[in-house]
């Protein structure tokens, strides 16, 4: 957390919502996972491991 906070532009913090992957023209969201982060955590091998909830069904205007 302390890392995500300190190198982040926008900092991952639990209770938020993150969108993951590529939007591909024309606005798929196929290739798209989108979770309320519970929390975040960065790894000795330097990859970011997020836990959360999925939230399967997301309108196409709130990404």
């Amino acid at each position: 957390a302390t890392w995500v906070k300190d190198h982040a532009d926008y900092p991952i913090k639990p209770g938020m919502t993150v969108v993951i992957g590529n939007i591909k023209p024309p606005n798929q969201l196929k290739n798209v996972l989108v979770l309320k982060v519970a929390s975040a955590e960065l790894k000795r091998d330097g990859s970011l491991l997020i836990r959360g909830e999925r939230i399967k069904s997301v309108p196409k205007n709130l990404i």
